[in-house]
């Protein structure tokens, strides 16, 4: 699903559970869209997220912790 730059409500819910629970892995964000979505295409939302500005990202070691920005949607 390619989106031109608003946020829909799978973004938001993604975005929602970083603010409650930050530095948060990619994997923790997710996991609870499995049943729903493949793993793939929820990753490259992240990805978008990032790309866009609305998440921060840390290393920590081979895992990235997900931080909210101060832009949000």
């Amino acid at each position: 699903m390619e989106y031109i730059g608003r946020l829909d409500a799978l973004d938001r819910q993604m975005l929602d559970e970083i603010k409650r629970n930050p530095g948060l892995h990619i994997r923790g964000v997710i996991r609870p869209f499995f049943a729903e979505r493949a793993e793939f295409p929820l990753r490259r939302r992240i990805d978008r997220l990032i790309a866009k500005g609305y998440i921060r990202v840390e290393k920590d070691g081979a895992l990235r912790k997900l931080f909210i920005t101060e832009k949000q949607g």
